[in-house]
């Protein structure tokens, strides 16, 4: 409800103009959309650390010892680390096909 019923003031010439409504929720270029998306991805990132305390999914290390990193989340790439086997590709689909149904967020599958 906060975000919908935002208006912005703007001056022009110093002087100011009626206030704007924007039409409809957040659009790119936002202040408050990275914070929206790092929500949104906090999803992907607790059903991938779910998967791995269960043992579904299981991650790399660097070294003997070191903590294992199961993915790499970046501003819109994300890498995700798993054995090479059919068992573990599919759990990382499911994954990807529970976060993406809601966020509208997919596989590019001609880029991956």
């Amino acid at each position: 409800m906060c975000v919908t019923s935002l208006t912005c003031s703007v001056l022009m010439n110093f002087d100011g103009v009626r206030p704007i409504t924007p039409g409809r929720g957040l659009k790119q270029g936002d202040p408050l959309s990275p914070y929206f998306l790092l929500f949104v991805v906090e999803g992907l990132s607790t059903l991938i650390y779910k998967a791995v305390g269960q043992g579904d999914l299981h991650g790399v290390r660097v070294c003997r010892g070191a903590p294992v990193v199961s993915h790499l989340l970046f501003r819109d790439d994300c890498f995700l680390f798993s054995r090479v086997n059919v068992v573990e590709a599919h759990k990382l689909f499911h994954i990807i096909h529970i976060y993406g149904s809601p966020s509208g967020q997919e596989i590019n599958l001609s880029k991956s």
